[in-house]
Formats: structure tokens, sequence, C-alpha cells
């Protein structure tokens, strides 16, 4: 079944109030006869702002009227979609709109005491200012359009940067591709994807084609340079890192104690003094010497006769 969001209409000056049930896929809002939200004051232009739908999501632009359109108090740039969510408040002139969907319960919205109002507002002001505060977020620091920032509010968007009317953040600049870069976010992840643009993209110095951003990158788009914020990121692991098991430490089976033999003594043994082939043992070799000697003093004794 097709949404069909409800747009109430007051005039802050007391006078017009009405209701509004958007069965179209766009719809103008304006004081000529035309507008599908009629709002004659000379505080709006006769095309002031529409309203258009895609898929279950819709999209506020200002179509570069004279007094600008506000949603929730911020001006819109001219010809720039802006997505709207349940409960905004878009200031058209004189009179404000509330954009609210089926399942909302605030269609009674100014039917409500004026201290209930108070309170309505605030509570949703400061919600809004919260998940803005912690939404993913691209901004141009330096360039044409410093200073313009676009906030990824859904956790499942794609939005288109480039220079045409058509892309949900336009950078009206000629080194940007009429379609440069898709932002896609995932939950807490954004990644950014080059759509074969002239100039590139370019994360620090490194020109890629696809990659996820991370808190403080800063992003070149030919010569004009984006902050990209993410305050709700959190590093999370692909994959754990792989621990290796724990090795069993096996037991070596434990030696028996053999008892040591006892040492036999050993009775030394004279070793026979080879000489050209004779094995002569000491003692020989001392009888030997003896006999020489006496031999000596014989002869002497011989010779000292004669």
């Amino acid at each position: 079944m097709q949404i069909r969001p409800l747009i109430t209409v007051k005039d802050r000056s007391g006078g017009q109030k009405g209701r509004y049930k958007m069965d179209q896929d766009h719809i103008l809002i304006g004081r000529d006869r035309s507008c599908f939200v009629l709002l004659e004051s000379r505080t709006v232009s006769r095309r002031h702002a529409e309203i258009l739908r895609d898929g279950d999501q819709f999209f506020l632009k200002d179509l570069k009227s004279g007094n600008r359109t506000l949603l929730n108090e911020v001006p819109l740039e001219p010809e720039e979609k802006t997505l709207l969510h349940n409960g905004d408040l878009i200031r058209v002139g004189q009179y404000d709109l509330r954009f609210a969907l089926p399942s909302s319960t605030e269609d009674d919205i100014y039917e409500k005491t004026d201290s209930d109002i108070i309170e309505i507002k605030m509570v949703k002001k400061l919600l809004k200012a919260l998940d803005r505060e912690n939404a993913p977020s691209l901004e141009v620091v330096e360039g044409p359009g410093a200073g313009k920032r676009f906030i990824l509010e859904g956790k499942s968007q794609e939005i288109i940067v480039g220079r045409d009317p058509s892309c949900e953040f336009r950078i009206d600049s000629d080194v940007i591709s009429r379609k440069h870069a898709r932002l896609i976010r995932k939950w807490d992840a954004v990644q950014i994807e080059d759509l074969g643009s002239r100039n590139g993209i370019y994360v620090g110095k490194k020109r890629i084609r696809r990659t996820v951003l991370r808190d403080g990158d800063r992003v070149h788009l030919g010569t004009i340079v984006l902050m990209f914020r993410n305050p709700q990121e959190v590093a999370v692991e692909l994959s754990p890192p792989e621990i290796p098991a724990k090795e069993e430490k096996k037991e070596k089976p434990k030696e028996e104690k053999r008892p040591k033999p006892e040492a036999t003594p050993e009775t030394p043994v004279e070793m026979p003094i080879k000489k050209r082939g004779w094995a002569i043992s000491a003692s020989e070799i001392l009888i030997a010497l003896i006999g020489l000697v006496i031999l000596s003093i014989a002869i002497w004794g011989i010779f000292k006769i004669l």
C-alpha cells in the first residue's frame, strides 16, 4: 500500500488552516492556482517549493523562491533536494507546514494546547538534534560551496554527489562531474564510489574507485576538498585474529632406573714394547744391561793383566 503523508498548514498570523493528503508523486506549494497546496499570501512565491516521492522516501525542494524555504528553521539551497522525516516543519512565507506520515500520532498537533505543543517541539527538537549530531556527514572545506554540509540521517541510504540538479548533494563547479560519486550508508559504515568521473576521487593522497570512509578522511573531488565525519564510527574487525591452539605437552615416559653394573678393577697389564718385530719386556732389558756391565768389567780386567 502506497504511503500517503499528511501536510497540515497553519498561518502564523492566525488565518488559514487546512490539511492535505499527498496522493501524487509530486506536489507544488505556492500561491499559483495550479499548486496542490495553495497559500494565498504575497510572502509566498507563485511556485515556491515542491515535495517529491521516491519509493517510500519524500524530498523537499525550494524552487528559487523569493523568501526561501526553511526546513526545521534551516534555509534550503535552491533546487537542492532534502530528505523529509516524519514531523518535519516546513516554513513557506508566513505559513508553517507540518509533514506527517500515516503512522504519526501528530495529525492533531495544532489542536493540542500551547503547553503540549511546546513540550512536543522541545522533545522533537532535542531528539532530532541528537540524531543529526551523531549522524555521518560530508562537508565542503575547500573550494566552491565551502561550508556546505550533507548529513546522512538514514540508516540505509544512498545519495549522489555531483553538479547535476538532480543530485542529492549538489556542488556547482566545473571540476565536478554531473554525477561524480555515490555515497552508500549501511548503518554506521559509509562507502564512497566513483561513478566514472573525469577528475576522479582521492581519499588522502590515494586515488580510489570504491572505499569505506573513516572519520576524519579528506575526500578530494578535483580541487574541491570535503571532510568526512562519523561520530558513531566503531572499529569492527571483519574477522577475528586467528589464535593458534595451544599444543598439549606430551610427557615423556619415565625411564626405568636400572642398577649400574659394579665396576671391576682392572689389573695393570704390562704392554710389550715392539722393536723391529720383537716383543721385549722391561725385565729382559734390565737383565741385558746388567750382563753388559759385567762383560765390560771382565774385558777391562783382562786388558789390565796383559
